[in-house]
Parts: C-alpha cells; sequence; structure tokens
C-alpha cells in the first residue's frame, strides 16, 4: 500500500494540486496529513484518512473534526514527519511519498533530508520527497536500487548522506559509476540524464538523490 504523506509546506496551491495529480491517486492510498497538511489535503476536495501532528501549523484545530488523529506533544525530540512515516507503515504502507514537508525554512528543511534518511523501515521502494523545488529519492544499503524512464536533459544530483557510500553504481547518467565510493561533498552535483533509464544503487551507507523541479 502507498502512502501519500502532505505537509503543510506547499508554495502555490495551484503546485500542490499538479504534484497530487502527477501521483495519480488511487483508492487504495493511504492519504496521511502531517499536522498543517490537514488544510492542504482538504484544499483538493479530499479528507486524510489519518493526522498526525502538534498542531503548530495547523490554523484552526476545527478541522480536526470528523477525523482520525494522533495529537503529538509540542515539546518532543523528533519531527511530526519522524512520527508521521512510523504510522504509516505500522498501518501497512510499504511505499511513502511524502508532499509538502521539505523545502522552506532551512532548518526543517534540513532535519526532514535527515529524518528521511534515516527512516529504517519495511518498505519496498525508497521514500520520495515532493516540493516545489525538486523531487528527493533517500536510498540506502536496504533500498532496492532506484530506477527512472523517460528523463532526458534532467538533471540529478546524486550524494552520499552521513558519511561514505560505497559500492555505488549510477548508470543512464552523463557521469556514470560503478562499483564506487562517495564522500559527503559537492561531488555528484548536477549530472544528467542522457535518456533510457537512469539507474542509481549502493551497497553500503546513504544516498539522496535529488531531481530539481
Amino acid at each position: 500500500m502507498r502512502a501519500i504523506l502532505v505537509g503543510a509546506n506547499l508554495g502555490k496551491d495551484s503546485a500542490f494540486k499538479k504534484v497530487l495529480r502527477e501521483l495519480r491517486l488511487n483508492p487504495t492510498d493511504l492519504r496521511v496529513a502531517v499536522d498543517g497538511g490537514i488544510e492542504a489535503w482538504k484544499s483538493f476536495g479530499l479528507e486524510p484518512h489519518f493526522a498526525i501532528g502538534d498542531w503548530d501549523s495547523l490554523k484552526s484545530r476545527s478541522l480536526l473534526k470528523g477525523l482520525t488523529y494522533l495529537t503529538l506533544p509540542t515539546r518532543k525530540d523528533r519531527s511530526d514527519l519522524s512520527y508521521a512515516c512510523h504510522a504509516a507503515a505500522y498501518l501497512g504502507a510499504d511505499e511513502l511519498v511524502c508532499v509538502g514537508v521539505t523545502g522552506g525554512r532551512a532548518d526543517h528543511h534540513l532535519a526532514s533530508l535527515l529524518e528521511l534518511s534515516q527512516a529504517d523501515l519495511p518498505l519496498r521502494a525508497p521514500i520520495r520527497a515532493i516540493d516545489a523545488q525538486a523531487e528527493t529519492i533517500f536510498l540506502s544499503e536496504n533500498s532496492s536500487a532506484w530506477r527512472r524512464k523517460g528523463l532526458r536533459g534532467q538533471l540529478v544530483s546524486v550524494f552520499a548522506l552521513g558519511g561514505a557510500a560505497r559500492g555505488v553504481t549510477l548508470s543512464g547518467l552523463e557521469y556514470s559509476l560503478r562499483n564506487a565510493k562517495l564522500e559527503p561533498s559537492s561531488l555528484g552535483l548536477s549530472n544528467v540524464a542522457r535518456g533510457g533509464e537512469v539507474r542509481v544503487s549502493l551497497k553500503r551507507g546513504r544516498l539522496v538523490i535529488v531531481l530539481p523541479r
């Protein structure tokens, strides 16, 4: 089951709706609202199946009426997003797509990247995060390889995160790698998809793949 986690950092309403159309929502998707993401779901004409947060980005708690939700304490060690990911997995999701949880305020953006890169959950596909600026994909040594067709000319940046990544293989890009080691640095910035299938895999460590929108 795919879970769509929607946060409050959505930029223009039209951009959010475009992202949801691109995701091709279906009745089997689990719709999760992360705090103020409740308003975003409602603006799209849909109710979330589940909402979670401390409600600091929710304009009115009256929007919780009729929803299944979990209120988190304001003072806590991890972000609302961290709890939302684990809740979605607990509810049976094996694929997570996060919309409107990255971008925006720099510290929140970095925290979300770190949370999603470290979320070791039993998933069948790498976690994806989409905001107004980029799509970001998170790979670990426990993930299957990431593949995508139809990206000719697309910028594709691949970075090690949280330490060295080993056994990194990139294909379908202008600059390819085979069984290489990547350190956290600017190495991997602004590669370009050649066409056909782009494939990224690794044996140890963690990678973040960024596709600017």
